[in-house]
C-alpha cells in the first residue's frame, strides 16, 4: 500500500503542477490511488511466497541461471572489452588526426600549427603542466668539491671542458637539478640530455667503460649539455608499508593534486632550456634521452615549440600495452587522441630523430604497489609506428620531419644513444662535423 499510496501522491502532485484545481482533480486522484493500490498492493502482499515472486522476471529481461565464479567471468570481461577498446583506438587517432582543407592547400605550415595547437594544449593539461614556471629562470652554479677545492667552482675538467653542478628554478617551490658541461671553445649549440631512470646524470659523462659517452661527443663539438636528474625508479617500502618505486610514490601523490610527474619533469626541462637561453642567447638546440629520458624527451619536444628537436632513443614504438608498464605512465585518456606516432606529428615540422636501439629491462614486482614492466621496443616496433606518424603527416607533406636512424649494433650499445642518431640531430638544427 504504501508504493501505492507513493505512485498516487506524486501523480496528484504532478496534476497540480499542471494546473489542476485540487477539488475538481480529487476524484482524478483517488481513482489513480485505487488503482496503483490494488496493482502494489498485489505484489507486495506479504501473503505471497518469496520463491513466486523472484520468478517474475522484469519485462525483457531473464532469470541469471548462470553458476560458477561470476566474480572472475565479470573482471575477464571486463578485461577483454577494454583490450578491444585500446586496440580499435590505434585506428581511432589515425582517422581523427587533423588534415588539409581541400585538395592542393596553400598554407601547409601556418594551417598545422594552428590545426595541432588545440592537440599540444590537450596533451599539456594531460600530463598535468597546469603550474606556471618561473619567469626567466637562471642557472645557479652550486658548490664545488666542497672543501677540497674552494677555489674551483666546478666538479671535473678535461681537455674538452668542465663539468659543473647546476640548480635552476622551475616554478614555486621546485628547483631543477642536474649537471652542466660547458666546453673551453666557442659554444655553438644548447643540448639536454635526459637520462633513464636507472641513470644518474654522470652517468652520460663517460666516467668509465660502461658509461655513455654522449655528453662528451657533444661538448667535442661545441654543445653546452646540461643533464638534468630525473625521478628514479628505486623502490623502497614507503612508510613501512608497500614498496614502490620513487616514481610510483610520486606518481600517486601527484594524481589527486592534479598534476603528474611526467608534467613534473617535462616543466624541469623546459625550463632549463629557458634558462639556457638566458645564459647563450639564441643558439640552436635540442632534446635528447634515452629509456625512460627518450619518453621525456619525446614529451618535451611535443608540448614546448621552442626546442627545435629530439632524438629519442629507446623508446619510440606502441602504446598499446600501456597497461603493463610503470604505474607512474598512466596518462588518464591518453590513448583516445595520442600514441607515439601523434606525439611525433605534434612535433613536426620540427625535426625528430628515432633511434631504433632497445630500451631498458625492467621488470617492477607488486609487493603492495603496482606491477609494470619495460621491454624493447623492437626495431620492428618502432618502425611500424614511425611509419604511422609518416602517414600522418605525408598529406601535409611534413613526413620528412620525422627521421628514422637504424644503427648497427656496434654502434648502439644498451644504455645509451647511438652516436649516429646523435650526430643526425645534429644536422637537423644546422649544425655541421667541426673539421
Amino acid at each position: 500500500m504504501i508504493g501505492g499510496m507513493s505512485v498516487g501522491l506524486t501523480s496528484y502532485w504532478h496534476d497540480l503542477k499542471s494546473g489542476f484545481h485540487p477539488m475538481r482533480s480529487l476524484p482524478v486522484f483517488l481513482a489513480k490511488f485505487s488503482l496503483v493500490s490494488v496493482f502494489w498492493g498485489g505484489i507486495c502482499d506479504p501473503t505471497r511466497s518469496q520463491e513466486a515472486i523472484s520468478k517474475l522476471p522484469l519485462a525483457g529481461t531473464a532469470l541469471l541461471e548462470r553458476e560458477g565464479d561470476l566474480a572472475s567471468e565479470l573482471v575477464t570481461g571486463v578485461d577483454r572489452f577494454l583490450i578491444r577498446s585500446i586496440q580499435k583506438s590505434v585506428q581511432h587517432r589515425i582517422d581523427q588526426w587533423p588534415k588539409p582543407v581541400g585538395e592542393n592547400p596553400t598554407n601547409n605550415l601556418s594551417d598545422y600549427e594552428s590545426a595541432i595547437h588545440p592537440l599540444r594544449e590537450e596533451l599539456r593539461m594531460r600530463i598535468g603542466m597546469i603550474d606556471a614556471r618561473i619567469a626567466s629562470p637562471k642557472l645557479m652554479i652550486q658548490s664545488g668539491l666542497g672543501d677540497k677545492r674552494p677555489e674551483s667552482p666546478w666538479l671535473a675538467e678535461n681537455a674538452i671542458g668542465r663539468v659543473f653542478d647546476v640548480r635552476w628554478p622551475v616554478f614555486e617551490g621546485v628547483d631543477g637539478t642536474g649537471l652542466i658541461f660547458v666546453p673551453h671553445g666557442v659554444v655553438r649549440f644548447c643540448a639536454v640530455v635526459v637520462p633513464d631512470a636507472g641513470q644518474g646524470p654522470e652517468d652520460l659523462c663517460g666516467i668509465d667503460h660502461s658509461s655513455s659517452t654522449i655528453a662528451l661527443e657533444l661538448a667535442a663539438r661545441g654543445g653546452v649539455v646540461l643533464i638534468p636528474n630525473v625521478i628514479q625508479r628505486t623502490r623502497e617500502a614507503r612508510n613501512g608499508r608497500s614498496k614502490l618505486t620513487d616514481q610510483g610514490f610520486l606518481y600517486r601523490s601527484a594524481f589527486v593534486l592534479g598534476r603528474h610527474i611526467l608534467g613534473y619533469q617535462v616543466q624541469e626541462i623546459a625550463a632549463a632550456f629557458e634558462a639556457l637561453h638566458d645564459t647563450y642567447g639564441e643558439l640552436p638546440n635540442f632534446v635528447a634521452g634515452w629509456g625512460e629520458g627518450g619518453l621525456l624527451a619525446l614529451y618535451a619536444c611535443a608540448v614546448e615549440p621552442k626546442i627545435r628537436a629530439a632524438c629519442v632513443s629507446g623508446h619510440f614504438g606502441p602504446r598499446e600495452q600501456l597497461w603493463s608498464e610503470p604505474i607512474h605512465r598512466n596518462v588518464h585518456g591518453l590513448l583516445n587522441r595520442f600514441g607515439d606516432a601523434q606525439l611525433a606529428a605534434v612535433i613536426a615540422p620540427r625535426s625528430l630523430i628515432i633511434d631504433a636501439v632497445a630500451g631498458p629491462m625492467v621488470d617492477i614486482p607488486g609487493d603492495g604497489g603496482a606491477p609494470g614492466k619495460l621491454a624493447g621496443p623492437t626495431v620492428i616496433q618502432t618502425e611500424s609506428e614511425w611509419q604511422i606518424a609518416s602517414r600522418l603527416l605525408e598529406p601535409w607533406k611534413l613526413n620528412v620531419s620525422v627521421q628514422l636512424v637504424k644503427p648497427t649494433e656496434s654502434a648502439s650499445p644498451n644504455g645509451r644513444s647511438s652516436l649516429q642518431a646523435v650526430l643526425k640531430t645534429l644536422q637537423a638544427i644546422g649544425i655541421e662535423e667541426l673539421q
